[in-house]
C-alpha cells in the first residue's frame, strides 16, 4: 500500500464534503453548480487523472479501502471532466470486484455517466429536483423493470430509495432551487461546454 497516495486521496475527499457542508449551511449548494465546489471538483479531478496515469485505478491494494472509497467519491463528483468519469468506470470495470468498487458505486455511476449522457439511467440512483420540487429519480430505461435491475446488485427497491433520500434530504436541510427554469437553462448550458454531449 502506498500511505502518501491514500493520505492524498483523503485530503481531497475531506476538502470536498467539508465545502459541501458549507455551502449546505449557506443554503446555495443547490441553486445551479457553485463557483467554488466546481473549481475543487475539477482540481480533484485533475490531481485524480495524474493518479490513474501513473498507478491506474487505486484498488485497496494499493491505497486501502479508504482511499479506495476517497477515489470513488472524487471521481462521481468529477462531473464537469468527462474523460475521468468514462476512464475511471473502463478502469473499474476492467478490474471487477479487485476494483474495490461495490455494485452499487458501479451502479451510480453507470447512471450517472448516463444521465450526463442524455440517456435513461438503469437503476435509479440518479435524483435531481423535479416540477413538484420534490428530489425524484431522473428518467429510467424499461422503469417497469427497474426493481428487478437493483434487486440483481442488492438494492431495495426504488420506491423506499425515493423515501430515504427525501428524508435525508429533509434532514440536511436541503431544498429546490429558487429559480428552477434558471437552473435547467444553465445545466443545458453546462452540459454542452463540458463536453458529455456533442
Amino acid at each position: 500500500m502506498i500511505k502518501s497516495l491514500q493520505e492524498q486521496l483523503m485530503s481531497m475527499q475531506a476538502a470536498d464534503l467539508a465545502l459541501r457542508a458549507q455551502l449546505l449551511q449557506a443554503g446555495v449548494l443547490f441553486d445551479g453548480y457553485h463557483p467554488e465546489m466546481q473549481k475543487l471538483h475539477q482540481a480533484n479531478a485533475e490531481a485524480l487523472m495524474a493518479i490513474l496515469d501513473e498507478h491506474g485505478w487505486p484498488t485497496p491494494d494499493l491505497v486501502g479501502t479508504e482511499g479506495t472509497s476517497a477515489a470513488w467519491m472524487i471521481m462521481q463528483h468529477a462531473i464537469g471532466n468527462p474523460p475521468l468519469l468514462r476512464k475511471s468506470m473502463q478502469m473499474i470495470e476492467h478490474l471487477g470486484d479487485a476494483s474495490g468498487v461495490t455494485a452499487l458505486d458501479k451502479a451510480r455511476t453507470m447512471d450517472r455517466i448516463r444521465y450526463f449522457e442524455g440517456k435513461k439511467q438503469l437503476y435509479g440512483t440518479n435524483f435531481d429536483w423535479d416540477e413538484q420540487g420534490l428530489l425524484s429519480p431522473t428518467p429510467i430505461e424499461e422503469a417497469d423493470k427497474v426493481d428487478q435491475r437493483r434487486a440483481q446488485i442488492g438494492l431495495d427497491p426504488l420506491q423506499k430509495s425515493i423515501e430515504s433520500i427525501r428524508a435525508r434530504a429533509k434532514a440536511e436541510g436541503e431544498v429546490p432551487p429558487r429559480d428552477p427554469q434558471r437552473r435547467r437553462e444553465e445545466f443545458e448550458a453546462w452540459i454542452r461546454e463540458t463536453g458529455w454531449r456533442g
